[in-house]
């Protein structure tokens, strides 16, 4: 039984062996979760006090086994995954700390070079046109023939650029249901905050809305928002299900004390219930590691007062931040109907990116705090519900429904 129900994760990287996995634990740095690459299980988990997921168990790097050819949308690739993790559950179903299957790192759609243009795009892959043709009973329109001057084209590539947003989604839950048929016990999760706004890689809000369990990483301090990064990432990373227990890690590598505990306490203070410690860190060897006294500090403070956030529920602030899909596809479209920018870069949500992390910045010097949300929570009446101001970034486009949902909104006491 662990002495708190926050989990203190360690991403083990390879020197997290054998009997140094002993000092690890409660008693010692404070871990009560133990994620180990490349099979690393063994009995001295038990002796420190530490839970066990294997970690990547498909693998890792946007594709299955980073081959290109091998997409989400590829039924053999969905088959062989869910069979990799059947089999880790297998393997791990007698092992008295072990709690679940961690599935797989920084998962995207492919790309590929396209046969009638000769750009590599993400664009028309034949498995994912051969899906949606199947789905819908539409043929996919060839990226080159989108015109943003013809509304039926753009409404053809709308169709099924969202179509696409659920080839991931799809391979967890199969995934899932394989081990729950194993242990229905298992908790099974995925790296997906690290990719909220590469939409044309198969990211939006649902990427692991059939998942018991949230789990992120990425918006490192070394690039974009510098140390607001990795709270800006969590945020967004969580549209749309903050129902969803999260574990989270905030930092990589070259960390010192100071710098280790400041992006963990701005990414707990989020309100998750699990943080991650990265592989780069070696903490099984405290003496040296720089941040291993940030580690221990951390770890043994979220212990204490991390268990709030596994009963409080989540309180929504007064303001949202929109994200706006209907922006991300008008942008991506027009650039199709000049011919060759969506080759040279596909996810547009890039633009968005810069004015909704300065909107998150500003709000955290105000301490005003923001939630993000998508069109479908105007749709719905999560905005009216929850919020009484939305902040948008520099919308050039919005989807009809979303306008009318919105002047309700406005009509209806909100500000926008």
């Amino acid at each position: 039984v662990r002495r708190s129900p926050f989990h203190l994760v360690l991403w083990a990287g390879e020197g997290a062996n054998g009997p140094l996995q002993r000092r690890l634990g409660e008693d010692g740095m404070g871990f009560n979760t133990f994620w180990g690459s490349y099979g690393r299980y063994s009995e001295h988990l038990i002796a420190g006090g530490m839970d066990f997921m294997q970690c990547c168990t498909m693998s890792g790097g946007h594709q299955m086994d980073l081959r290109i050819e091998c997409d989400w949308s590829d039924p053999r690739v969905v088959n062989g995954g869910e069979a990799r993790v059947v089999r880790q559950a297998f393997l791990d179903r007698t092992h008295p700390n072990a709690i679940g299957v961690h599935f797989y790192d920084e998962p995207g759609l492919t790309w590929a070079k396209h046969p009638a243009t000769g750009e590599f795009v993400p664009h028309n892959i034949p498995t994912q046109d051969r899906a949606f043709e199947a789905a819908t009973g539409e043929k996919a329109i060839p990226y080159n023939e989108v015109r943003a001057d013809d509304a039926a084209s753009v409404a053809r590539w709308r169709k099924l650029a969202l179509f696409k947003e659920g080839f991931l989604d799809a391979a967890w839950r199969h995934a899932a249901a394989g081990v729950r048929a194993v242990r229905p016990d298992f908790l099974c999760a995925t790296q997906s905050m690290y990719g909220w706004n590469a939409f044309s890689d198969g990211y939006y809000f649902n990427v692991v809305r059939s998942l018991p369990l949230q789990c992120g990483h990425g918006g490192y301090d070394l690039w974009g928002p510098g140390v607001y990064h990795p709270g800006f990432t969590l945020a967004m990373g969580r549209v749309r299900a903050l129902d969803q227990s999260a574990w989270y890690m905030p930092a990589w590598d070259n960390m010192t004390s100071e710098r280790f505990r400041l992006e963990q306490y701005a990414a707990f203070m989020q309100g998750v219930a699990g943080l991650i410690t990265p592989p780069p860190l070696k903490p099984e060897t405290p003496e040296r590691e720089p941040a291993a006294e940030g580690i221990a500090e951390s770890n043994a403070l979220m212990a204490r007062l991390g268990t709030i956030f596994t009963v409080l529920p989540p309180r929504a602030p007064d303001v949202a931040l929109l994200y706006s899909m209907s922006q991300n596809l008008h942008l991506q479209s027009r650039d199709m109907g000049k011919g060759g920018d969506a080759a040279a870069d596909a996810n547009y949500a890039h633009v968005q990116f810069a004015q909704l992390a300065a909107l998150y910045i500003a709000s955290d010097r105000l301490q005003t705090p923001v939630q993000p949300v998508v069109e479908e929570d105007i749709l719905d009446g999560t905005l009216a519900r929850r919020h009484k101001v939305l902040l948008c970034p520099t919308l050039e486009a919005l989807d009809p429904r979303v306008v009318t949902a919105l002047e309700a909104f406005i009509a209806g006491g909100g500000t926008a």
